[in-house]
């Protein structure tokens, strides 16, 4: 029966896998719908979502430890 176990915690872990790309596909469709009501293009819905997903990375800088660079030529040297 030991056996079993793992079998049984990897068809769990396929079992979430497989909601979380359901869940995926369905706000993908989602978008396409609203791309569609609202007349938009597929870059104008890609460029907002970009710039929200920047914005929430911008709020964790201090966490992640990373500063802004002001001078390139610093920065690579």
């Amino acid at each position: 029966m030991a056996a079993i176990q793992p079998f049984n915690e990897a068809m769990e872990g396929q079992r979430v896998l497989h909601a979380r790309r359901l869940r995926l596909l369905l706000a993908l469709l989602d978008e396409a719908r609203a791309v569609l009501a609202f007349g938009k293009s597929a870059q104008s819905w890609l460029g907002h979502q970009a710039a929200y997903d920047l914005w929430r990375l911008d709020g964790k800088r201090a966490e992640l430890g990373v500063q802004r660079v002001t001078d390139l030529d610093a920065a690579m040297a």
